[in-house]
């Protein structure tokens, strides 16, 4: 499979999170396995970014109007360069198995969005532009609100981006837009309405540097480990101050990955492999501190139930996502919007703060009945939709 992009408008060269549009799009269908692109210009080069060649190891070339395509029978995507493409068209059109071009029926003018197999390619750049108005009757139309709305990864629905960037755009306004389609739902209260734009505008900045997501992730390990420790021996202003530094930076590589194409699923894994242990392991330090070192005590012993909760809530997690195919989060709009109040992510937040007001003790015991409470509140709220809402059987 084969791609060609049209960058002969000079919005093609328009940069969103520093990447230009053209390369947005080649970053994409790299992802998807596309591994050779051709790119139609008039007189202007494509400029890519200088990691592009090491991280994307795609044959780029490039080819004027005029001139003929020499190529053996392949299927091509087509498309123009000064486009936004949502994930969900460009898989639509990779997945195709048959000539496609995707649409909005709502909008006169889209980017051309087509997929289409050439035996001969003599004439290929001719015959593809005018398809852009001519479609022949054994191409399929495909229009993009027919294409499934909710996003599992990100626990949101939303209609495709299938849009043409201007040079007269705002393109801070564009950014700001991608970054909230891609920010994930059914989140705490202190990540949409605390840290969200920190992370928008960090994002936005590190974009602009070496700094990968990888290298994010990284930072955000040894602060999620180095904490456990810090938390035993007592320190615990700085390693509270740690976690909190990891959740933000947790949110940031992954918000990184998806503006600039850079994913990695070793460091994804590692991530979230982590998150059971580490959360036991801040309990585990903060109940040490609190309770002298005695986890016979009253403390210990809140401490070491708290464990169990813990456990119990993720054992939650996994059973909905059996019964529903949907996290705790996001079952109905009414799991989310309560989930802005559970535990996980607001609690080291609401902890860090009472230790600096000078009531930890009182905050650690106020975290752990909220570990309590939304254990109980996921297992009542399993309960209720499997017995009188059936949902787990669509």
């Amino acid at each position: 499979m084969k791609a060609l992009i049209d960058i002969r408008d000079p919005a093609s060269v328009l940069t969103l999170f520093d990447i230009n549009l053209a390369e947005r799009i080649l970053r994409q269908l790299w992802v998807r396995g596309v591994r050779e692109a051709w790119i139609l210009t008039d007189s202007r080069p494509l400029s890519l970014k200088a990691e592009f060649a090491h991280r994307f190891p795609m044959t780029v070339r490039t080819i004027r109007i005029n001139e003929s395509l020499s190529s053996e029978p392949a299927d091509w995507i087509i498309v123009d360069g000064n486009g936004i493409y949502d994930d969900r068209v460009l898989d639509s059109l990779v997945n195709a198995t048959e000539d496609i071009r995707i649409f909005d029926s709502l909008k006169r003018l889209t980017p051309i969005a087509l997929k289409v197999y050439y035996s001969e390619t003599t004439d290929f750049i001719s015959d593809v532009f005018e398809r852009r108005n001519v479609i022949p009757t054994e191409t399929h139309l495909s229009d993009i609100r027919a294409i499934d709305s909710y996003i599992p990864f990100l626990r949101k629905s939303y209609v495709p981006t299938l849009r043409f960037v201007d040079e007269h755009d705002n393109l801070r306004e564009i950014e700001n837009d991608l970054f909230e389609k891609t920010f994930k739902s059914g989140l705490e209260w202190i990540a949409i309405y605390g840290y969200k734009i920190p992370v928008r505008e960090l994002t936005r900045f590190f974009a602009n540097t070496p700094v990968t997501p990888n290298h994010i992730t990284a930072v955000a390990m040894v602060c999620r480990w180095v904490s456990i420790p810090l938390l035993f021996m007592n320190w615990i202003g700085l390693g509270l101050l740690l976690i909190v530094f990891f959740i933000i930076l947790d949110s940031l590589d992954g918000k990184l990955a998806r503006m600039t194409f850079r994913f990695s699923d070793h460091a994804d894994w590692i991530d979230h492999g982590s998150v059971l242990p580490t959360r036991l392991g801040w309990y585990a330090g903060l109940g040490w501190h609190y309770s002298g070192g005695d986890y016979t005590s009253p403390v210990g012993l809140m401490t070491l139930a708290t464990f169990v909760f813990i456990v119990l809530d993720d054992i939650n997690w996994v059973i909905a996502k059996r019964l529903f195919r949907r996290t705790l989060f996001d079952i109905t709009d009414f799991d989310s919007t309560v989930h802005l109040f559970t535990h996980r992510r607001n609690d080291m937040f609401v902890m860090l703060l009472g230790y600096f007001l000078g009531v930890g003790l009182n905050s650690f015991a106020f975290i752990c009945l909220w570990v309590f409470g939304t254990w109980l509140w996921h297992s009542c709220r399993i309960i209720y939709v499997v017995s009188f809402l059936g949902l787990h059987k669509k």
